[in-house]
Parts: structure tokens; C-alpha cells; sequence
């Protein structure tokens, strides 16, 4: 089998049919499995694959174990030779497994790829970067990593729109749309299970480089994401804070821990004040509310 496309969803029911009517309408010429992962969800989820798609493997968790345990749990049972893990709230509008299968079938050393992702109105969604640094937190807090000459000697942890406009190999991709081969994923362990979401696509892709494994965002084919353009989810924010802390803790020397709390305290704070206080934008007040105290 050529592609194992696993889905971790969470009351994403709505989406969920209309992402698995995509992948049965545009999917041709490839062998692939379809399983999907569901973390409890309490809004008739299975019972929606069950009755309209019978060619899915269901997982039914009793808990919710989030997006890493979820794939990992997904991936203990593909066959294909490649893993491809898809949120559920993706849309195709062409072969895009087909697409992507043949681009990345014949790469040496491959660890992870993504393909270009797009907000409903069709404008390039964010879908990877680079590792997160001293300096690229810096930077990130500060904006230096936005000036038009220094965006690319930082090389910042999320990228504006310009990095996705051509192929390139970023540091990590976004794990909305992230195929790797099996075998690879099998023997890293896969995503790390102390994450529950927001960071452990980063994680990830940083073993695989470090394993000299390449990392590679392609600006076709695209997919859609219905993910908001808006970053205020609190969750989100505090999450991402999290995840980044987190990634230090193992990764990096325990000393810059303490200046990660300090960045992440700062510009927490000026963000607090710019978008919560002066321009009055209440969900960004108590996601950095949050973020502070997180």
C-alpha cells in the first residue's frame, strides 16, 4: 500500500464528512487507507462514518488523547509505506495525494513533506518554519524577524507569506499535512506523547533532522485549511507558549530556560498592552492574560 492517511478528530463532525467526501472524490491512482482516530467526541462522529464511510478504519479512544498520541495511535496500525497525517478540517480540490506521492516517492533521506495549505478565500496559509532560538524569539517578540532584509538572514520560527510562494526546506513543517515514511516515524517513536497539541510537529521534524533527514515544503499541490486566519485562541497561544517551552526543556542546555520564560514573559506582555489595552481586541487581552500567567 502506497499512503496511509490518518485522521485525528474531536467533535469535528461537520468537517470530518466533508473532508473524507474530498479524499474519496479526488483520490485516484494510488493505494491508500483512510483511518480515523476519534477522541471521544460526543457529537455523533462515528456513527457518521459508519453509516456513510465503511471503507474507514475507526479507532474509537475513550479518551481524548490529543493530536500526537492520536496519530501515533493511528500509525501502530497502517500499512502503507507512507504515513500522511491530515487534519480534519482539509479540504482537496485535486489529486493531491496522487501529487504529492510522486514528488516525494523517489526523494533520498526524506523525513517529512507538506504541500502548499490555503485559507478559504484562497490566499497561502502559514504551514512551517524554523527552529525556535534565543535570538529567533528575540526577534519574534521584537518584529525584527518582519523587516523586509533581516526576515531572511533570522530565518524566523513562523515565516511570512513570501517563504511560501516557491518550493524550500524549511526547519519544520505543520503537521495539518504531513506525509512521512513509516518506517522513519516507526523508529523516531513518532510525535511525542507529552504534547497534546500545537508544537509537536516541531518537535518532530527537529529528530528528523537531526537524523539528516530532509524536511521539504513544496508550493504545489495545495490543499484547503479552515482554520481561521485569526491567532487570538487562547488555547492556541498558550499552547504554542507551551510547546516552545517545552522543546527547550529537551532539546536544548537548561540555562536558556530561564531566558525563554523571560521572552516569552515579555512579549507576552507588550502584546498584552498593543493588542489588549490600546487597540481594545478582548480576546487577545485574556489569550495574553493567559499567556502570562501559563
Amino acid at each position: 500500500m502506497d499512503l496511509s492517511i490518518i485522521i485525528v478528530s474531536y467533535n469535528t463532525k461537520s468537517d470530518l464528512k466533508n473532508c473524507l467526501k474530498s479524499i474519496y472524490k479526488f483520490t485516484t491512482d494510488l493505494r491508500f487507507e483512510v483511518i480515523v482516530i476519534d477522541n471521544n467526541s460526543q457529537d455523533g462522529s462515528p456513527d457518521l462514518i459508519k453509516k456513510n464511510f465503511p471503507q474507514v478504519k475507526l479507532v474509537r479512544s475513550r479518551d481524548n488523547l490529543g493530536f500526537g498520541k492520536g496519530n501515533n495511535l493511528g500509525a501502530s496500525i497502517a500499512k502503507g509505506k507512507y504515513l500522511l497525517f491530515l487534519n480534519s478540517d482539509t479540504l482537496l480540490n485535486d489529486n493531491v495525494f496522487k501529487l504529492s506521492f510522486d514528488q516525494i516517492k523517489d526523494t533520498t533521506n526524506l523525513g517529512a513533506f507538506t504541500c502548499r495549505l490555503l485559507f478559504t478565500d484562497g490566499s497561502i496559509q502559514p504551514s512551517g518554519g524554523y527552529f525556535p532560538t534565543l535570538f529567533r524569539l528575540f526577534a519574534w517578540h521584537t518584529a525584527l524577524d518582519e523587516l523586509p532584509l533581516l526576515k531572511q538572514i533570522i530565518k524566523p520560527i513562523h515565516p511570512d507569506i513570501s517563504f511560501y510562494q516557491q518550493n524550500f526546506e524549511p526547519d519544520w513543517v505543520t503537521g495539518a499535512f504531513m506525509i512521512i515514511p513509516r518506517e522513519i516515524f516507526l523508529k523516531l517513536k513518532g510525535f511525542d506523547p507529552h504534547i497534546f497539541m500545537y508544537g509537536e510537529d516541531l518537535e518532530l521534524c527537529y529528530r528528523l533532522k537531526k537524523h539528516g533527514l530532509k524536511v521539504i515544503y513544496s508550493s504545489f499541490p495545495v490543499i484547503t485549511h479552515l482554520q481561521s486566519k485569526s491567532s487570538s485562541s487562547r488555547f492556541a497561544i498558550v499552547s504554542e507558549i507551551k510547546g516552545i517551552k517545552y522543546f527547550f526543556r529537551k532539546h536544548q542546555p537548561s540555562w536558556q530556560l530561564f531566558l525563554v520564560n523571560l521572552l516569552f514573559k515579555l512579549g507576552s506582555l507588550l502584546r498584552l498592552v498593543l493588542f489588549g489595552i490600546i487597540l481594545g481586541n478582548e480576546a487577545q487581552k485574556k489569550a495574553y492574560q493567559e499567556a502570562l500567567r501559563a
